[in-house]
């Protein structure tokens, strides 16, 4: 007798791989979002709930610590990407310091805030709930990394526990215990600090060891190796794409893009940036803005950043000990005549002695 089809046999129905579930389940609800990681790289996402990890060594050059700090923007653009700061790692320009300078020039100074840049670090780490994904990297801030090294710190022994260890702890004999994991809570209405309640962070021992595969892992691909940097269009393409189409940052930011400008078709200028001068950019109004050797040498290194930034320079404010020396960088690469010496301040008054008259000297 033949068998009686299933319903799985009538709509074809296959059994998927709990992979693919897993992976479905990690998509971001910003599809594009990009992040500072090579592809490939997992990421262990921290839920409103009860997190518990284990966070593993670290595995670059000479280490002072099992988090590896980084200065990076959130939030940008249409898909919410991430990028690691071009400024402070010495990659080219950084179109996040025009930015910055346009919005705070229309007043947007909680926008400019936003897209500032965060100190944030990074660690391999093990969820404890799926621990078949293997080793992931948890991108914590600054708050919960502080919560987790103080609750390091035993109080009753008042020995510090090594998190990060592979290895069970030397000076701890209790039989089984092989490590210890990392459990916090993140609180989804919480703010600032509050998100992630100190007295709610714990180091606790446990007894399942540590796989010689996820070491392996970790050492093929230090963290460092696993970052990337987005160039100067790309960011500023993306930025640009999450703003209104009226948005006067449009008509500013644009062009500085040059031929790969793709918002030219968009841009709705408004008439009062048509008659106005903005941001030194030439419009059909007015000539691109004239610098001079007296007014660059007057400017602080936040003005002289700005410039460099809108002039497409290589040039780093940290790369100079003075505003001088600065100006006069940027003073010969746009080919600005340059006085000869640095000026000589004015001479200090003479002082005078008690009953007011001039001080020997």
């Amino acid at each position: 007798m033949p068998r009686k089809k299933s319903l799985s046999d009538v709509i074809g129905y296959r059994t998927r791989s709990v992979d693919l579930d897993r992976k479905a389940a990690s998509e971001s609800a910003y599809s594009g979002m990009r992040t500072i990681f090579r592809d490939g790289i997992k990421v262990y996402k921290i839920v409103d709930r009860v997190n518990t990890i284990k966070i593993l060594p670290p595995t670059w050059e000479n280490p002072e610590h099992w988090s590896y700090a980084v200065k990076m923007h959130f939030g940008i653009g249409q898909h919410y990407s991430q990028y690691l700061s071009l400024r402070e790692y010495h990659k080219g320009r950084d179109p996040f310091l025009e930015i910055r300078a346009a919005l705070k020039r229309h007043g947007r100074d909680e926008e400019a805030k936003q897209v500032g840049e965060s100190k944030r670090y990074l660690a391999y780490v093990i969820d404890r709930d799926n621990p078949d994904d293997g080793p992931q990297i948890v991108n914590l801030p600054y708050t919960l990394r502080q919560a987790i090294i103080t609750r390091s710190f035993d109080r009753k022994s008042g020995r510090y526990l090594t998190i990060d260890c592979p290895d069970s702890d030397p000076s701890d004999n209790e039989e089984g215990i092989v490590g210890y994991d990392v459990s916090f809570f993140k609180d989804k209405n919480g703010v600032g600090q509050g998100m992630y309640p100190g007295e709610r962070v714990d180091v606790i021992e446990h007894t399942a060891p540590v796989e010689v595969e996820w070491l392996e892992y970790i050492i093929a691909n230090p963290i460092p190796d696993v970052l990337v940097f987005s160039t100067y269009e790309d960011i500023l393409t993306d930025y640009l794409g999450g703003l209104d189409g009226d948005d006067p940052l449009l008509a500013e930011l644009g062009p500085l893009l040059g031929d790969n400008n793709p918002f030219t078709s968009q841009i709705i200028v408004p008439s009062s940036a048509r008659k106005t001068h903005v941001l030194g950019v030439a419009t059909e109004k007015k000539p691109r803005k004239v610098y001079t050797y007296e007014a660059l040498v007057k400017m602080s290194m936040s003005e002289l950043a700005e410039v460099a930034a809108f002039e497409k320079l290589d040039l780093m404010s940290d790369e100079f000990p003075d505003e001088f020396s600065f100006a006069s960088a940027i003073c010969d690469e746009l080919g600005i005549v340059v006085e000869a010496t640095k000026p000589v301040p004015p001479p200090f008054p003479k002082l005078k002695n008690k009953v007011g008259q001039p001080a020997r000297t």
